[in-house]
């Protein structure tokens, strides 16, 4: 179990654990919830039974740990319980997502800045192929009137449309500043 522990693609595997249950979060529309926190557990579990801290400290972190003593209270005094408890998900995975990348050594967190990109990339690509511009119109008129024109030019895929246009657009702008990060550090490296 050490040896696991050592290995340097541990904060890697934990990422992965993290994103893996964001996902899954957000394909079934929180259907897992529990058992994903479970899931993000396991790597701090791990640490901790190795005798280590299961994060590393940060200046946030007295902030983060309000932030999510508020957020618990406000989850436990809302009026509409399951609507609560979803949101809770939503914002406790930011703050598991955040110490996860947080543990990256800083080789790593290049290459998750530069597999950022690409993941925006085909999120982006799966919208333009799917999105009914009908049923979701844009506000822009130019916009909604390039989305008509893609939509009779693209051709039919059996792909279903998988969430909501905000949905998309929130994790793609989630993965920007990687993006835009990977870049100015390629820059200035010349790579």
């Amino acid at each position: 179990m050490k040896d696991i522990f050592e290995d340097k693609r541990f904060s890697l595997i934990e990422l992965l654990m993290i994103s893996l249950a964001g996902a899954l979060w957000t394909i079934t529309a929180g259907g897992f919830g529990f058992a994903l926190l479970m899931l993000v557990l396991v790597p701090w579990g791990i640490r901790l039974q190795q005798g280590r801290p299961p994060l590393r400290r940060t200046p946030l972190d007295l902030p983060l740990g309000l932030f999510f003593l508020t957020l618990l209270a406000a989850t436990g005094l809302s009026y509409s319980g399951t609507e609560a408890w979803s949101k809770f998900w939503v914002m406790a995975g930011g703050v598991f997502l955040y110490f996860a990348l947080v543990q990256q050594s800083r080789r790593d967190i290049w290459m998750v800045a530069a597999g950022a990109g690409p993941v925006a990339a085909l999120l982006a690509l799966y919208f333009v192929l799917t999105h009914n511009w009908n049923q979701w119109p844009a506000e822009l008129a130019v916009i909604q009137w390039l989305g008509q024109v893609i939509m009779r030019l693209r051709p039919a895929l059996p792909l279903p449309e998988a969430f909501h246009p905000n949905t998309f657009g929130g994790i793609i702008a989630m993965l920007l500043p990687f993006s835009l990060a990977f870049v100015l550090h390629a820059r200035t490296h010349r790579r």
